[in-house]
């Protein structure tokens, strides 16, 4: 194989492995997300800004799930920062959603104790929000044909 050719297919590889086969297919547009990117040193005002860039159904008398990334109770980027989680409930709520949950599992961590760090219970119970630690939930199989 020549450089030329080399290069050629790992860029489409690369290319399928980031976009998926969406990303490659005739109705690329139905299925393609908006992202917005905002540069800041305040994390609130950032996140104020990216959601008045994209626009998403309301989330007016809705249940919400907020699914953050606890990997460890290590520093951002470590983990989702808690000036974020604060700011995505308070828009949420702002927007009328009936209720908030934030959720996750952690990864390498114990779940329990990396929320308990990083005060999400505290968090939640300042704003309002209910905490889903998925590592207890028992969920059933479902077969999919």
């Amino acid at each position: 194989m020549i450089r030329r050719e080399f290069i050629k297919q790992s860029a489409a590889g690369a290319a399928i492995s980031i976009l998926g086969r969406a990303g490659l297919s005739a109705n690329a547009a139905e299925t393609t997300a908006k992202v917005a990117l905002v540069r800041t040193e305040d994390r609130a005002k950032g996140i104020a800004a990216a959601l008045k860039l994209i626009s998403f159904p309301s989330p007016s008398g809705k249940k919400v799930l907020i699914k953050p990334n606890f990997n460890t109770a290590d520093p951002t980027p470590g983990s989702t920062h808690n000036d974020v989680l604060r700011q995505l409930v308070q828009e949420m709520k702002s927007r009328g959603a009936s209720r908030l949950t934030i959720g996750d599992s952690c990864g390498p961590g114990n779940t329990k104790a990396v929320m308990e760090k990083k005060g999400i219970p505290a968090l939640s119970h300042e704003l309002g929000f209910d905490v889903i630690n998925f590592d207890v939930i028992k969920f059933a199989e479902i077969e999919v044909d």
